[in-house]
């Protein structure tokens, strides 16, 4: 479906609303059977409505709570690549002559690797009370929320779609004719 804006789905609740109005009360249906139509009717009515209000703010939380996670992420990923281009810029400790350098070099180099280690572990500090996120975790959380917004989605659109068949029908359960109904005809 193409109906996203907010302006749109209220003109389609604000139709479905007026519909559910026309649609008149199922105990006065002809027969049982109508009347359960009718109920049925005004209760598809009423999911949709409700979806239509719900949807959109569950979709737009679900997206902020995405693009938090993408920003711990790229985070994650800045400091590995800094950490990672820090390390292979160190000279090789063997073209020192002196062995205190040799020492230090080699020493800058294992914690470059053990700060990578961490990071990858998520026990790399961030600042005094925070560590980095481990990126494995992000990226399940990303894949899953990912799903998430997907399904809401689809639901905001079949529940867009629903909406948009009641109302350009204007079909209403009411209006099944009574010889339809197998309990109210005679033999």
């Amino acid at each position: 479906m193409t109906i996203t804006t907010d302006a749109a789905v209220a003109d389609l609740i604000e139709r479905l609303q007026e519909h559910l109005c026309d649609c008149g009360d199922p105990n006065d249906a002809p027969s049982i059977n109508a009347g359960a139509l009718a109920r049925a009717h005004l209760h598809t009515v009423g999911l949709t409505i409700s979806d239509l209000r719900n949807l959109p703010h569950d979709l737009a939380r679900r997206q902020t709570h995405l693009d938090d996670l993408l920003i711990v992420r790229a985070e994650v990923d800045a400091k590995r690549d800094a950490l990672q281009a820090e390390l292979g810029v160190l000279p090789d400790p063997e073209t020192f002559s002196d062995r205190g350098e040799r020492d230090h070099a080699e020493a800058h180099a294992q914690h470059l690797r053990m700060a990578l280690r961490r990071l990858d572990e998520g026990t790399l500090a961030k600042s005094p009370s925070e560590t980095y996120a481990r990126a494995d975790v992000l990226g399940a959380q990303i894949e899953e929320t990912t799903k998430r917004i997907d399904g809401l989605r689809a639901r905001l659109d079949a529940a867009i779609a629903r909406g948009t068949a009641i109302v350009t029908t204007g079909a209403r359960a009411t209006s099944t004719p009574p010889a339809a109904d197998p309990l109210t005809a005679t033999s």
